[in-house]
């Protein structure tokens, strides 16, 4: 004689199913949740996908990328125990070089590099600060102080991205922020102290050549100076200027890099970068009531429009191709990543975390 079960037993079997699908459902949800951390997006050479760091729920910053058409989201990256961060392209798109620091209560961070799909993570080395030249063939770096404080600079030194080994350009503790020139001749630096001191003694900006066959130039520049790149062409250099006594408002500065002419003052703004052919500079600029908008001008400070009003908006970086933006829109407890086109038409968001 068959029996069958009671119907207190089916329904309990049932609630039992629910419950774990229902567990299983949210804490996938909850895990595909992450926090994007404000850190300026990367492109890929191909300009069809970027990079950028975020922090999933309850977990470690990690590397993410995603399809500028927005497809195709992926971590990258997953190391143990370490966050990973400051991503960079290679020139040719196939490997990614990043930044992992271990979760001490005084981060170390490392150099790796990996495959451009995240796979094959693989140590460098022990350097906390890099930058890229762009043939891809050398790291520039500022040395850390092993005596002083973590992460503290020390000199310049640049190092070969296969052979590991590195080339001393200086020992001077003041000397930071090095940036090698599109030609690779010649470095950009900062030489004095850092950040924008109250008594205005900010640093100056300075180049030397490769070969060291000549004594550094000083480019003219002003008090309250932060924040100096090259343009793509080499010819000119871009930088910052705070000047406290100016209600506080920062300004876009450019000289010429061989310091032969007085530097000029292009707009009202922060976070102005080059366009890829050096004609145009994009950048964060007040407008009205919105202090963090999307401005763009001629690379001489002519012709400036207003691409986008917004309150948040920070990090602008040009694609490849110089016909997209991409940025970061603060906001919120999460930042979200967008991108729009040079004419401030396109506007679309990439990461869904938004409030």
């Amino acid at each position: 004689m068959r029996t069958f079960p009671s119907v207190k037993k089916v329904l309990i079997s049932l609630a039992a199913i629910c419950t774990v699908s229902i567990l299983i459902a949210l804490w996938s949800t909850l895990e595909s949740r992450y926090k994007v951390q404000n850190s300026p997006p990367v492109w890929s050479p191909d300009g069809q996908t970027l990079l950028f760091s975020a922090t999933p729920f309850l977990g470690k910053t990690e590397i993410y990328q995603i399809k500028v058409d927005r497809t195709k989201l992926k971590r990258l990256t997953n190391l143990p125990n370490r966050s990973s961060h400051s991503p960079i392209f290679s020139p040719d798109g196939q490997k990614i070089f990043f930044l992992a620091a271990d979760n001490q209560p005084v981060p170390e961070a490392n150099r790796y590099v990996m495959n451009s799909d995240g796979s094959n993570p693989t140590f460098i080395s022990n350097e906390s600060w890099h930058k890229l030249s762009p043939d891809g063939k050398t790291f520039v770096n500022q040395r850390p102080d092993d005596k002083e404080i973590a992460f503290l600079p020390k000199g310049i030194f640049l190092m070969d991205k296969d052979s590991l080994n590195k080339t001393y350009l200086s020992g001077n503790r003041e000397e930071y922020s090095p940036s090698l020139s599109p030609d690779r001749q010649q470095i950009l630096y900062a030489k004095g102290r850092s950040g924008n001191s109250d008594d205005g003694s900010n640093p100056i900006f300075w180049v030397m050549n490769l070969d060291t066959s000549s004594k550094p130039r000083k480019l003219p520049s002003s008090r309250w100076d932060y924040e100096a790149t090259w343009s793509p062409n080499g010819k000119q250099v871009l930088y910052h200027n705070l000047n406290k006594q100016s209600n506080n408002l920062p300004s876009i500065w450019v000289v010429n890099a061989d310091g032969a002419s007085k530097s000029r003052k292009l707009a009202t703004g922060y976070n102005g970068v080059w366009s890829p052919d050096s004609q145009r500079i994009a950048f964060i600029c007040p407008v009205g009531n919105n202090p963090n908008s999307i401005c763009l001008m001629n690379a001489d400070g002519s012709n400036l429009k207003v691409l986008k009003q917004d309150s948040w908006v920070q990090d602008v970086v040009w694609s490849p191709d110089g016909k997209k933006f991409a940025f970061l829109k603060l906001g919120g407890d999460n930042p979200s990543l967008y991108v729009m086109n040079v004419d401030g038409s396109g506007l679309h968001r990439l990461t869904l975390n938004e409030k």
